[in-house]
C-alpha cells in the first residue's frame, strides 16, 4: 500500500504539470493509510463541490474578444493594493460590479495595473477604471510551480491595464502604519497585519527566502492559530476563576473565537490566504469544542475540504500546501503523545523539528531549496511573530481607531520587535541555501510522508524501494546537446547545454530571473554558469544582476557590457565559446562593421549552436536593416532561427530569412503583450513560406535535444492548454 502513494509521487515530480490525482491522493492516502477512515472520506465531498464550482466558473467565461480592447469597468472588494514600480500600483483581486462593453466580466475579480497611481492613504472600497483588458498570464516552464491555465481561467479574468483610477469610496478606516511615518518597520507591520507586502524592499524579500522566514510575513493558519490558542488559554482561566460549567461556557468561547478569525479576515481584504487561514482557525475551534482535541484529524480533513470547495484552483497554491502541510507535521510528530510531556521547551523543540522536517520538503518539491539555518531561525522566529509581534500588530491596528494613544504604543512596540526579527534573519540568511535537484528533493518528502505512518517496517522499507526503483526508470538521462526557451513572458532566456557546460543566452527581466531563470537552474543542479546577455535591453539581460549571488563563476559576454555590473567582456563575430567533435556555440555577430554610435538593439550578440548538420540561430532584437551583414556566412544553414525581436515586424527581412531557410522558428514574448507580438506580418510570411512555428506565449518553455550530435533533433513542449 505504501509503494503506490510512492510510485504516484515519483510520476508527478518528473511531470511538466502537477496531476489532479495527485494533489487529491496524497493526503487522502496519508490519512487513510494512519487508519483515519473518517478524515479522508470526508476529503471526497469538498473535492467534488470544488468541481462543480470550477465548471460553473468555465460556464461562465469572458468571451475571448474581449481581451485587447479597452473596457470601463466598476470595482471593488481589491484584496490588496501592491507597487510594482515606482509611480505603478497593482490593485489585486478586484470583484467587477459594473462594465457596459464586457458584461460578462461581472462577478469575476481582475487585476488592476495602474502607471501613474500613487499609493492610497486609505484601502479603496469601490472604484472606476478604464483600460485594455488582458487575459490571465500564466507561466510554464520544467520544474517549476504553476497554476494550470483550467483553473486560473475559471475565476480570474485577467488585468486591466490603465493610467489611472478613480475612487468612488474609501474605506472609512484609517491605516495607522502609513499615518505614523515614525514607524521604522512599517512595511513589516503592514505585511503582518493586512497581506500588504508591496512595502518590502527586494533586499528584505531575500533575506525572508534565503533565511527560511518568508511564511512568517504572510497571513496563515500558523497566525490565526496561535491567536486562537492565546484566546482559548485566556477564555479557560476566566471560566475556571468564574465557577462556571465548562459545557456552557465552551459555546462562548467558540462564538467569540469565531467572530475574531471572521474580523480578522475581513481586516485583511477577505484574500485567499486570508479565507484559508479562517477555514482552518474555525475548524480547529471546533475541534477543541467538541473533541477536545482527541480528533484533530477529523477537523484537518474538513478545513481542507472546505477550502478546496471555496477555492477549487487552491491545491495548486503554494501556500496551500505549506499551511496545511505544517499542520499535518504536527499532528504526525504529537500524534498519540499528547499528555507526555518532557517539559516546554522539548516539546517546542520536538515541533520545530517536525515544522522544519515538513517544510524543508514542500520547499524543495516546490522551490528545490532549502535554507540551512531555517529550523533555528523558526526555531526563535514563530514564538516571536505568532505570539509577540502578531498579537501587538494586530491589536495596535485596531485600537488606533478607536483608542489612538493605546493603538499607537502598541504598534511602536511591534516595531521594536521587528527590529529584533530583522536582526534575526539577516543572521540566518548568511549562512548558504542549499539548492536541491531533483532526486535530493523527493528524499525529505519521503521521510514526511511514509515513515510516521504507523505500518512496519517491512512495508516502509518496500514502498521506499519501489519509490527509488520508479526514480531510476524516470530520472534524467542527459543528452549531448539541448537548448531550452524558457517561458519568462515578454522577454527572452535560452539555455543551452553541451556535456557538463551551461549557457545562459538573456536572462529575461529582472522578475523573472528571480521567479522564472534561477528556479529552473537549480531543479537542473547547475553549479557553473556561463553567460550571454545580448544587449541592454532589460527583457534580455535585466536579470543578469540577480544571478550574480549564487552563480559567481563562469564565462560573460554582452553585447553592451558596460550596461552591465562586473566583469563582463564585449561580444565579437568569432568567439568560440564550446567545440568538440559535432559540435559547435560561437558568436557570430556583432563584427567590426558595427558602428559602436548604432542603436542598442543593433548591438545583440547572435550566437550560433551547430550540432550536426542542424544549426541553431538566437538573434537577440538583431533588427532586419543589420541582418544583411549576415547573409553570406550563415545562408542556407539555418535549422531552428529564435525570431529577432520576438517576432516584431521590424526584425523581419524577408531576403535574410528565406535565405537563411529555416525549418522552424521559435518565437519568445508573453501572451497578449502590449507590443503586439508576434507581429501578423512575421507569422503570415512564415505560413507562407510553410515554415513551422512556436510561441512561448502558446506552448510555455521549448525543449529541443540532440541523444547525439548525429541524431535528429526532438522537441518537447509545455502545455498551456
Amino acid at each position: 500500500m505504501t509503494g503506490m502513494p510512492a510510485f504516484l509521487l515519483a510520476q508527478f515530480v518528473g511531470t511538466w504539470q502537477p496531476d489532479l490525482l495527485f494533489w487529491l491522493g496524497v493526503p487522502f492516502a496519508a490519512l487513510w493509510l494512519t487508519g483515519q477512515r473518517w478524515p479522508a472520506v470526508l476529503l471526497i465531498p469538498g473535492a467534488a463541490l470544488g468541481w462543480m464550482v470550477h465548471a460553473w466558473h468555465l460556464d461562465h467565461q469572458p468571451p475571448e474578444g474581449l481581451y485587447g480592447s479597452v473596457h470601463t469597468i466598476r470595482a471593488a472588494d481589491c484584496a490588496r493594493v501592491e507597487r510594482s514600480a515606482e509611480p505603478s500600483l497593482v490593485f489585486r483581486g478586484c470583484r467587477v460590479l459594473f462594465s457596459a462593453t464586457a458584461p460578462s466580466l461581472v462577478g469575476k475579480t481582475v487585476d488592476i495595473r495602474c502607471r501613474r497611481c500613487g499609493h492610497p492613504d486609505r484601502q479603496p472600497v469601490e472604484l472606476e477604471a478604464r483600460g485594455r483588458l488582458r487575459p490571465p498570464e500564466w507561466l510554464v516552464n520544467e520544474g517549476r510551480y504553476t497554476v494550470p491555465a483550467f483553473w486560473r481561467l475559471s475565476r480570474h479574468a485577467g488585468h486591466l491595464s490603465v493610467n489611472r483610477v478613480r475612487v468612488i469610496r474609501e474605506a472609512a478606516w484609517p491605516d495607522p502604519v502609513i499615518e505614523n511615518a515614525s514607524l521604522i518597520h512599517a512595511a513589516s507591520v503592514r505585511a503582518l497585519v493586512l497581506g500588504d507586502r508591496s512595502g518590502l524592499t527586494p533586499g528584505q524579500w531575500r533575506i525572508l527566502a534565503d533565511s527560511g522566514l518568508m511564511h512568517l510575513l504572510v497571513v496563515s493558519g500558523l497566525h490565526m492559530g496561535g491567536v486562537l490558542w492565546v484566546w482559548v488559554l485566556v477564555s479557560e482561566a476566566l471560566r475556571r476563576k468564574s465557577g462556571r460549567p465548562a459545557d456552557r461556557w465552551r459555546w462562548g468561547t467558540l462564538l467569540i473565537g469565531t467572530l475574531l478569525v471572521i474580523s480578522y479576515a475581513w481586516l485583511t481584504g477577505a484574500s485567499i490566504p486570508a479565507m484559508r487561514a479562517a477555514v482552518m482557525g474555525i475548524a480547529g475551534l471546533l475541534a477543541w469544542a467538541f473533541y477536545r482535541l482527541r480528533r484533530p484529524w477529523l477537523a484537518w480533513s474538513v478545513a481542507l475540504s472546505v477550502v478546496c470547495a471555496i477555492e477549487p484552483g487552491a491545491p495548486w497554491m503554494p501556500g496551500f500546501w505549506l499551511s496545511f502541510g505544517l499542520v499535518a507535521a504536527l499532528f504526525l510528530g504529537f500524534q498519540g503523545r499528547l499528555g507526555r510531556s518532557g517539559g516546554w521547551l522539548f516539546e517546542m523543540a520536538r515541533a520545530q523539528l517536525w515544522l522544519t522536517l515538513a517544510g524543508g520538503a514542500i520547499l524543495a518539491i516546490l522551490f528545490h531549496q532549502v535554507p540551512v539555518m531555517g529550523w533555528l531561525a523558526n526555531l526563535i522566529a514563530i514564538p516571536l511573530v505568532v505570539w509577540f509581534l502578531f498579537p501587538l500588530s494586530v491589536t495596535g491596528y485596531v485600537l488606533s481607531g478607536i483608542w489612538p494613544f493605546a493603538g499607537l504604543n502598541l504598534l511602536g512596540l511591534a516595531d521594536g520587535g521587528f527590529s529584533l526579527f530583522w536582526r534575526w534573519a539577516e543572521w540566518s540568511a548568511s549562512w548558504k541555501t542549499f539548492h536541491i535537484p531533483l532526486d535530493a528533493a523527493l528524499l525529505p518528502w519521503i521521510v514526511v510522508l511514509l515513515l510516521p505512518l504507523g505500518i512496519s517496517l517491512s512495508w516502509r522499507m518496500l514502498g521506499l524501494l519501489c519509490l527509488a526503483l520508479v526514480v531510476l526508470r524516470t530520472g534524467q538521462t542527459h543528452p549531448a546537446v539541448a537548448l531550452d526557451i524558457l517561458d519568462v513572458g515578454q522577454g527572452s532566456a535560452a539555455v543551452i547545454r553541451i556535456g557538463g557546460q551551461t549557457w545562459l543566452v538573456d536572462s529575461g527581466t529582472e522578475w523573472a530571473a528571480r521567479s522564472v531563470v534561477a528556479p529552473w537552474l537549480r531543479y537542473q543542479g547547475v553549479k557553473v554558469l556561463n553567460r550571454v546577455a545580448s544587449h541592454s535591453d532589460t527583457d534580455h539581460s535585466g536579470g543578469m544582476p540577480v544571478l550574480e549571488s549564487e552563480w559567481p563563476d563562469g564565462l560573460r559576454l554582452a553585447g553592451q557590457p558596460e550596461t552591465l555590473p562586473g566583469d563582463w567582456t564585449r561580444c565579437e563575430a568569432g568567439q568560440v565559446l564550446h567545440r568538440e567533435p559535432g559540435v559547435l556555440l560561437d558568436i557570430v555577430w556583432p563584427d567590426d562593421r558595427l558602428d559602436p554610435s548604432a542603436p542598442d538593439n543593433a548591438h545583440s550578440c547572435v550566437v550560433r549552436l551547430k550540432v550536426g548538420e542542424s544549426q541553431v540561430l538566437l538573434t537577440g532584437d538583431l533588427e532586419r536593416r543589420w541582418q544583411y551583414a549576415l547573409l553570406a556566412p550563415l545562408a542556407g544553414t539555418t535549422t531552428i532561427l529564435v525570431a529577432p525581436h520576438h517576432g516584431a515586424a521590424n526584425g523581419l527581412n524577408e531576403r535574410f530569412w528565406s535565405a537563411l531557410g529555416p525549418s522552424a522558428v521559435i518565437i519568445s514574448a508573453g501572451r497578449y503583450n502590449r507590443y503586439g507580438h508576434p507581429s501578423q506580418k512575421v507569422l503570415q510570411w512564415l505560413d507562407t513560406a510553410g515554415v513551422s512555428w512556436f510561441s512561448t506565449a502558446r506552448t510555455g518553455q521549448i525543449h529541443v535535444e540532440w541523444r547525439t550530435p548525429d541524431a535528429p533533433a526532438t522537441w518537447r513542449f509545455a502545455s498551456k492548454s
